[in-house]
């Protein structure tokens, strides 16, 4: 509706959408698109190409029509814009000093686009989750823009950074909506906790979280029970605890 106004016609949608042709997100977007056209630009003239956050020249050399796709393709960081780098810096403000605010952080669908991104994922991941530790209202939220399918196929993730981050994610959203379980269950995912679990060099808190994840997989779901039965939990268990004294046990996972 937005572009289409510039040639008098109106869009039309049954059902009606809500006019988002005045939101602030459209500013970053042509900000974006903007630099993105400078710098094409400059690649090809020669010109100083500028970085629009700081006025610094870049000082790339120029390029014929005919070098400038296959030098991306050599040199992918040359337009590597800031886009979604600076959303993620804003977001985290957000979760700095902006927690006063009733609504959601309009960032969100944004960080969630991020966690594709194998440049800025654990720092989107790691952001997400301190979002989510904010209580039921920012995993309701989270769920409804379509965190789901981002967080359940990044799950085989095996850097054990980011796999301690998910582990927290998913207690997190374990923990409000026990349903997600069972498309758990339906892609053996419960795997991944129980190999969690059972490795010694993850921290205990960790180890907690996904031994949370796995009694709610478990708790009155048949299935689920079964399956972790025999993926062989049960003895994962029994020597996890064994591992830890009395008050390990107390501080790591509660009373």
């Amino acid at each position: 509706k937005r572009i289409l106004k510039c040639f008098n016609c109106t869009p039309q949608s049954w059902p009606q959408l809500p006019d988002s042709t005045t939101h602030h997100l459209w500013q970053s977007w042509d900000l974006t698109l903007e630099s993105f056209l400078l710098h094409h630009s400059a690649l090809i003239t020669g010109s100083t190409m500028v970085d629009l956050r700081n006025n610094m020249p870049l000082g790339l050399p120029s390029m014929s029509n005919t070098n400038l796709v296959s030098s991306i393709d050599a040199n992918p960081n040359i337009l590597n814009l800031p886009f979604f780098a600076d959303h993620l810096t804003a977001f985290e403000l957000w979760l700095d000093f902006g927690l006063a605010e009733t609504e959601s952080p309009t960032y969100l669908p944004i960080v969630l686009q991020v966690l594709l991104s194998q440049t800025h994922r654990l720092r989107a991941l790691h952001l997400l989750n301190r979002y989510l530790t904010l209580g039921p209202l920012a995993v309701n939220l989270s769920l409804l823009v379509g965190i789901f399918p981002y967080i359940l196929k990044l799950l085989p993730n095996q850097a054990e950074e980011s796999r301690q981050v998910l582990i927290s994610i998913w207690a997190s959203i374990i923990g409000f909506d026990p349903s997600c379980r069972q498309e758990l269950v339906r892609e053996k995912s419960q795997s991944h906790f129980i190999q969690f679990l059972g490795s010694k060099e993850s921290p205990s808190s960790y180890r907690c979280m996904a031994a949370f994840t796995l009694a709610e997989i478990c708790n009155g779901y048949n299935d689920g029970r079964q399956t972790c039965l025999e993926m062989g939990l049960h003895s994962i268990c029994t020597t996890a605890a064994a591992e830890l004294s009395a008050p390990e046990r107390s501080d790591n996972c509660g009373p």
